[in-house]
């Protein structure tokens, strides 16, 4: 039997039952809408299998995703612009690096021979100059050869000497010899000569030249009286003969003079020239033992300079060998100690000249065309460490063998650190060019922004509008990224200031 209810009873309770419907379809369409993010519901995406689709037209075409910016905010923003065009654009890829040191400005300094050390004079971290002495040793080694060093240089200074003499000697007696042909009178003769060196050949050919002077005198006298038939012809011609033979031994005497001052001149040079090449061999044996020529230089300075050999005073200072900066840099570190005992070879310091470092890199299959690069091109570096600083590099050399083990080739470049703000062995990411690509639109990087996997630009459509666009991207350049889709030459895209265009879009569908 059915029930009856009253008219006003049944329509109530149907007004109450469309409210409470009403409210909970509300309810799960709000909550629905604040689950799904804003540029799922500006783009129409369905989040749900059960929803219907949502608006799908194109922000130009619905005003989503424009960004509208009153004048307070523009001006903090700085908004800058950039006219899309085409240009040739070089290909690059980031490589993994280190920082590390320059090779030939990053030494060990080794000890030249074997002794004791008396004095380490540096420590890791001083800053040296090239030649600064960094140790002091005693070797019995360095005080032999140094002693030979100083014996053949007094050699070497007697010889030159004697030397001399003897080409003073032989100007004298040539002199000599020149001025008997003449026949002077012997008073005349003497006193010409008095001052000069001859040695025992002054009483040797004064003496010849005396009995010659005599013997033509008497020869004059005797001729008087053959005339006058006081001697008979036979004594007159036994005293032309005598005169005969002391003029030609005096010629004799002469020339034997000449040729053994002449002698004795050239054996007094060859021992001059022996001398010096006996003194050569020395400092280089000695050079030898102190690894440098540098180092023999340096020496024979301190050598002169403290006079050494002078004194038994002196003597202490003969084995004394000074390890000197072969050039200036910093001490990186150190091996030994005072009074320890090192050998030769053994390495003392590490010294490195860090105003310039290495950037080593390795070239891999997939970036091959980098192999292409020159000697002298620059690169840009970055290190992770440092923030978002970025350094010019100069490739040093590029590697022409395949390494086994890595499957690549190594690249080392040059860079400057005169403020020292690099280290070695920083990690470093290294740009190299891989390939160049002509007429293609690109934009700076920086105007390339990302969302739920989706590339993008702002477009400037007034001085305050700006419209999200959505882009396809190709190459990569090293500030520059190629636009294949999405853009059209002239189009004018905001560079600087899109992050911030970016966080207004996403505020104002935050706010929807």
């Amino acid at each position: 039997m059915p029930i009856r209810l009253p008219g006003k009873s049944v329509l109530s309770t149907l007004i109450i039952v469309v409210i409470v419907a009403g409210i909970a379809c509300a309810g799960t369409y709000w909550r629905t809408r604040a689950e799904t993010p804003p540029e799922s519901r500006d783009s129409g995406e369905v989040t749900g299998s059960d929803q219907p689709a949502m608006n799908t037209a194109s922000p130009s075409e619905s005003g989503a995703g424009v960004v509208v910016l009153p004048a307070s905010k523009l001006a903090s923003a700085a908004i800058q612009i950039e006219v899309v065009g085409r240009t040739t654009l070089t290909h690059t890829h980031s490589v993994p690096g280190r920082v590390a040191y320059n090779d030939t400005r990053h030494v060990e300094v080794t000890a030249p021979t074997s002794g004791i050390l008396t004095d380490v004079l540096v420590k890791p971290g001083d800053i040296v100059e090239a030649g600064q002495v960094l140790a002091l040793l005693n070797s019995s080694e360095i005080g032999a050869a140094r002693a030979d060093v100083l014996q053949r240089q007094a050699e070497v200074e007697l010889t030159r000497t004697l030397a001399e003499r003897a080409a003073t000697f032989e100007r004298n007696v040539v002199s000599l010899t020149s001025a008997l042909k003449q026949n002077p009178e012997f008073e005349v003769l003497q006193k010409q000569h008095a001052g000069k060196v001859l040695g025992n050949y002054r009483d040797e050919l004064f003496g010849a030249y005396s009995r010659l002077h005599l013997a033509e005198s008497i020869l004059k006298n005797t001729a008087s009286l053959a005339e006058s038939g006081a001697l008979s012809g036979i004594v007159m011609q036994e005293r032309e003969a005598t005169a005969r033979s002391a003029r030609a031994k005096l010629e004799a005497a002469c020339e034997q003079t000449v040729l053994e001052v002449s002698t004795q001149r050239r054996q007094a040079d060859a021992n001059a020239l022996n001398a010096q090449r006996r003194l050569q061999v020395s400092r280089q044996l000695l050079g030898a033992l102190l690894l440098s020529e540098a180092a023999i230089h340096m020496d024979q300075d301190m050598l002169e300079t403290e006079q050494l050999g002078a004194s038994d005073q002196d003597l202490k200072h003969l084995s004394r060998v000074a390890v000197r900066a072969p050039f200036g840099g910093t001490i990186e570190s150190r091996t030994f100690s005072a009074s320890e005992r090192v050998q030769a070879t053994d390495s003392m310091f590490v010294l490195a000249d860090t105003t310039t470092l290495w950037i080593t890199a390795e070239i891999r299959e997939n970036d091959w065309p980098a192999v292409s690069m020159l000697t002298g091109q620059t690169l840009t570096v970055t290190v992770p460490a440092l923030g978002s600083s970025r350094f010019d590099a100069t490739v040093e050399f590029i590697g022409r063998e395949v390494s086994i083990d890595t499957n690549a080739i190594p690249i080392v470049a040059r860079i400057n650190n005169a403020d020292g703000r690099l280290r070695p062995g920083l990690f470093a990411r290294v740009t190299v060019p891989v390939g160049v690509k002509s007429n293609v639109l690109t934009v700076e990087k920086r105007a390339v922004l990302q969302h739920d996997s989706q590339s993008f630009v702002f477009v400037a459509d007034a001085a305050d509008r700006f419209r999200r666009v959505k882009v396809q991207t190709g190459e990569n350049g090293e500030d520059r990224v190629e636009i294949v889709s999405g853009l059209n030459v002239g189009d004018r895209v905001v560079t600087h200031g899109a992050f911030i265009l970016k966080s207004e879009l996403l505020l104002e569908g935050e706010g929807e």
